[in-house]
C-alpha cells in the first residue's frame, strides 16, 4: 500500500508533461502563421541573415516588434516560441502598454499569410470561439 502511494507521488502529473499554451488560438495556428510568413521551419529563427529588418519565428519587422513588445528586437532570438507568440497576440489582438501609454492592436490583416488564407489561417480564425478573436476577425 505504501509502495503504491510512493510510486504514485513520483509519477509526473499528466499536465506537468504538457506545455502550457495560453493564447487565443491553438499552437498549430501560430506554427502555420510562422511557416507561411517566413517560409522557414519554425525550428529555425528568422532571419537567416542577421542584418535583416525582420525578427522572430514570425518574420516581424523590427520596429513593429519594438513598438508592441518589451523585449527589444535584437533579443527576440532568446525568447521561446510561446513568448514570441505572445508578441503576435499583442500586435494582433491585445495591444500593449508601455510607460503608461496604451497602444492598441494593429489587427490580424497586416500579415499577408492571414489576408491570403495561407494554410487556412483565416478560416481557422472564423471558426474560433475566443472573444478576442471574434472581435478582430473578418469572415464571409
Amino acid at each position: 500500500m505504501a509502495f503504491t502511494l510512493f510510486t504514485a507521488l513520483l509519477a509526473p502529473a499528466p499536465s506537468a508533461a504538457k506545455e502550457d499554451w495560453n493564447h487565443p488560438m491553438g499552437k498549430e495556428w501560430y506554427l502555420d502563421l510562422a511557416r507561411c510568413e517566413t517560409g522557414n521551419s519554425t525550428a529555425r529563427m528568422y532571419p537567416l541573415n542577421p542584418h535583416s529588418s525582420y525578427v522572430s519565428r514570425f518574420g516581424i519587422y523590427k520596429k513593429t516588434w519594438d513598438f508592441w513588445n518589451d523585449t527589444p528586437a535584437r533579443k527576440v532570438h532568446k525568447l521561446s516560441f510561446g513568448a514570441q507568440a505572445r508578441g503576435v497576440d499583442r500586435i494582433a489582438f491585445y495591444g500593449h502598454t508601455e510607460n503608461g501609454q496604451q497602444r492598441g492592436p494593429a489587427g490580424l490583416y497586416g500579415w499577408g499569410a492571414i489576408r491570403h488564407n495561407c494554410n487556412g489561417l483565416n478560416d481557422q480564425l472564423c471558426k474560433s470561439h475566443h472573444p478576442v478573436v471574434i472581435k478582430k476577425r473578418r469572415c464571409k
